[in-house]
């Protein structure tokens, strides 16, 4: 997952670091997509011959298990061919000419389980609320004529995307015969070296991948020249690429869309809809009748890929902090400036770590930072990183300055949301007037519909999905009221902390970080000592490996700058420790809902109260405004 808006903020402030993807185009064999290259040993369309793709797969199984947009597939069975029909695309995409290593998610540190738990039983939640939603809905378009399914379906697990889990073991199988299969009969393969590493093998997979690009960068002979390319969706693999420290990088995933680009782009959607509807194209799939010129449509289904290139971020970093060359009284090193610029990034949110409070990267965090750094580094005395060490005294410079202005960005932040709170609620009232109304008047349903908000939205998904068939149609109006239901939901989570307001400090760390476990652990001092001890984790985990595969940080929310102070006095070391067992895992991040996805002799753990582990399956989950589980 990584940094929240990290991608945003890096597409914003330095755009010439985004280029599309020149993609070969897609014909469609025995009703499947497949993507072909035409000529597999011409040059790349892209105008640059790239070396080495690396997939992280836990990108693009999740997409194509279970799509956002679309129809779903049906079977466990069509999931792995759209997989495989992914890769193809990638492949036609880069066309790489020495190495192809697909990393699927083994077991994660113990670090990044927090996380994995907190996602999955969040997930689980939501997954209940929203059934129960929808069938509100379907009753109620029931009750105005709207012929509903007759059975409401249960939705698939996506839990089972998880290292141990059968459906892991089923794709796994299925990518070695993909992959021999390809090997044998494809041009494009055969002169390349492909290397899968599944479920089975420990570790993250955009981390399984950089470990081998360390290691191949060891070798005596290792070509500097090589360009690597990697797939995948989190946003901090733009800071792996850049702690690679390779010329050649670049990140590959699909185009993403922001503000007025976003807003334009769905607007085509729905015009491409009523296009479908007049039968020109959504006839067309159903009866899988495609010729070649009927690619671009085939291809329209999916996001266009787009290039960030490592090179020209660094470019652009490189002109930032090129100032400090002329200021600084020890010697300008840019690849040192370079990995401090990914610590600093630590502060802002990782999966490892909350962000400090007052670092949001939506309120201009990284910047500050950067200022802060330019500004601080001449009087430091040298660099706040080497390698994948951390110089804690001079990490206790930087983090004095951010506690400084704590006050101040709360405050700020409390009008905004403030603000913020005052039009939503205005909003309800209007439309909770609207439904008083109608009740009131004893209404028919055609009345209702022109007075209730949810209607006018029936109303527009008329419109909108007018040429789907009426199951369809009706799919498509309950998701939209669902959706709308589960925002609801989120909005309406209190916040009892409210920061900016006196005494925000003392409410924070009694509420959020449960005072209980704090006084047991040793006090608000154990959190700060742990926060420490997990920027250095995570700047190891990021340059050599995983330092220790059973620490973690123990509370759910990051300590305040303005409290971490005389850092240097905590002393930082790790047992690097074995990788947990795969139904260990997932023992600890499944919710008990998802219980059907572990070995058999395994479940009762999960849900007898005798159970040794049963406080690791709580039946009902606490959110927070931060969006956290605990």
């Amino acid at each position: 997952m990584g940094v929240p808006a990290f991608y945003r903020w890096v597409q914003e402030k330095y755009p010439k670091c985004v280029v599309d993807c020149v993609e070969s185009r897609a014909v469609v064999l025995e009703g499947e997509r497949h993507f072909e290259l035409t000529d597999t040993t011409g040059p790349s369309p892209n105008g640059f011959e790239v070396d080495n793709l690396y997939v992280d797969m836990n990108g693009l199984i999740h997409p194509c298990a279970h799509p956002e947009n679309g129809e779903a597939p049906k079977t466990e069975e069509e999931m792995y061919r759209r997989v495989m029909a992914y890769v193809d695309r990638l492949v036609a995409a880069v066309r790489p000419r020495r190495v192809l290593y697909l990393a699927i998610d083994g077991v994660a540190p113990r670090a990044k389980m927090n996380q994995q738990r907190a996602r999955r039983f969040r997930a689980a939640q939501e997954a209940e609320q929203r059934m129960e939603v929808e069938k509100e809905a379907l009753e109620y378009m029931s009750a105005l004529g709207h012929k509903v399914p007759s059975k409401q379906e249960k939705p698939w697990d996506s839990n089972v995307i998880t290292p141990g889990t059968k459906f892991m073991a089923k794709l796994a199988k299925y990518l070695r015969f993909y992959i021999r299969d390809r090997v044998n009969n494809n041009a494009a393969w055969k002169s390349i070296k492909v290397i899968l590493s599944d479920a089975g093998v420990p570790g993250e997979g955009e981390h399984k991948l950089m470990q081998y690009i360390r290691v191949q960068r060891s070798q005596p002979g290792y070509d500097p020249n090589q360009h690597h390319v990697l797939h995948g969706l989190d946003a901090d693999l733009i800071m792996l690429g850049l702690a690679t420290h390779e010329v050649k990088f670049s990140i590959l995933r699909e185009e993403v869309l922001f503000g007025k680009q976003k807003y334009e782009r769905e607007r085509q959607k729905e015009q491409q809809t009523v296009l479908d509807a007049n039968g020109t194209t959504l006839n067309k799939r159903k009866r899988g009748e495609f010729g070649e010129h009927d690619a671009d449509l085939v291809a329209s289904d999916l996001k266009p890929l787009q290039y960030l290139h490592i090179a020209t971020l660094r470019e652009y970093l490189y002109v930032e902090f090129e100032p400090l060359s002329r200021v600084l009284p020890f010697e300008y090193d840019f690849e040192r400036v370079i990995d401090d610029f990914v610590f600093l990034c630590f502060f802002v949110g990782n999966d490892f770590l909350p962000h400090l409070p007052s670092l949001d990267i939506r309120d201009g965090a990284l910047d500050f930072l950067i200022l802060i750094y330019a500004k601080l580094l001449p009087a430091m005395g040298g660099y706040i990183t080497d390698g994948g060490h951390v110089n804690l005294s001079r990490v206790d410079v930087i983090l004095a300055e951010v506690g400084q202005v704590e006050d101040v960005i709360f405050q700020r932040r409390a009008l905004k949301q403030a603000e913020n709170e005052r039009r939503r609620k205005s909003r309800l009232s209007n439309e909770k007037k609207d439904q008083i109304a109608a009740a009131a008047a004893k209404d028919s349903a055609t009345e209702i519909l022109k007075k209730r908000r949810i209607d006018k939205d029936i109303i527009a998904a008329d419109k909108k999905y007018g040429g789907l068939t009426p199951e369809e149609a009706v799919k498509a109006r309950v998701k939209e009221s669902v959706e709308k239901k589960l925002e609801q939901y989120r909005e309406e989570v209190q916040d009892v902390v409210r920061l900016g307001e006196p005494g925000w400090k003392t409410r924070y760390y009694s509420d959020k970080l449960k005072a209980d476990d704090i006084e047991v652990g040793g006090g608000r001092e154990r959190v700060f000592h742990a926060y420490i001890e997990g920027l250095c984790w995570v700047m190891r985990y990021y340059y050599t490996g995983c330092a220790s595969w059973q620490w973690f940080y123990p509370f759910h929310y990051a300590p305040f700058a303005s409290d971490l102070r005389n850092i240097d006095r905590f002393e930082i070391s790790f047992d690097e420790g074995v990788p947990f067992h795969p139904f260990e895992q997932l023992m600890g991040v499944f919710p008990a809902g998802s219980s059907h996805a572990i070995p058999k002799p395994y479940r009762w753990l999960m849900s007898d109260p005798e159970s040794p582990i049963i406080d690791f399956s709580p039946k009902d989950i606490r959110g927070v405004p931060n969006g956290n589980a605990c």
